[in-house]
């Protein structure tokens, strides 16, 4: 089984290739995927969502996504699809998680938090047994997220960071959306956006 979390600019879905990032624990892969290339925010657009959409018809997978961002998945213009010349992205979200709400997935158990900023319903999940987080556009490596994107807010972005993932354990280990790695710690410590 495979658990694609923060699904980045993939542009064909049946290419193996397109994974960038694979974490092993127990019996499934936990694969992150990342931007393959650094285009702005025209292919940023078409990214997460336009990719569970596809993922979603072509595996069946259901896609989870925290409730409060349910109304950007659904609305071209919140997501900012509607204004560009692609087609028009909206996804259906099969399960709406809370904050805090545990799930397990293929074997492996997850629990989500809502880190709003990059967007009003950013979520972060992590894997207390392997001992990471997937904090997809909420903490980079040095940085964090992008916010000027409607309904984006640098100090919520940095509240969430500060109020929920720092309470993580410091070894934490941080998959990022973009980005190598990184560790709790290293960010606590390091991060001149959240010093």
């Amino acid at each position: 089984d495979v658990i694609p979390v923060d699904i980045g600019v993939a542009r064909d879905l049946a290419v193996p290739g397109v994974w960038n990032r694979k974490i092993r624990y127990g019996t499934a892969d936990m694969t992150q995927t990342a931007a393959m290339t650094r285009e702005e925010a025209v292919r940023a657009v078409e990214t997460g969502i336009q990719v569970a959409e596809e993922l979603k018809k072509q595996t069946g997978a259901p896609v989870y996504a925290m409730r409060a961002e349910e109304p950007l998945l659904r609305d071209a213009k919140k997501n900012l699809s509607a204004f560009i010349d692609h087609k028009v992205v909206t996804v259906k979200a099969d399960r709406l998680l809370e904050d805090g709400e545990e799930l397990e997935i293929a074997g492996v158990c997850l629990k989500a938090y809502l880190t709003p900023g990059h967007t009003p319903g950013g979520g972060s999940f992590y894997c207390q047994e392997a001992g990471c987080v997937f904090t997809g556009d909420t903490l980079f490596c040095g940085s964090v997220g992008r916010s000027d994107f409607p309904g984006g807010s640098m100090s919520a972005l940095v509240q969430s960071v500060k109020e929920k993932l720092f309470l993580l354990p410091d070894e934490t280990r941080v998959y990022p959306g973009h980005g190598q790695e990184t560790t709790i710690r290293y960010e606590k410590q390091y991060n001149p956006f959240v010093r």
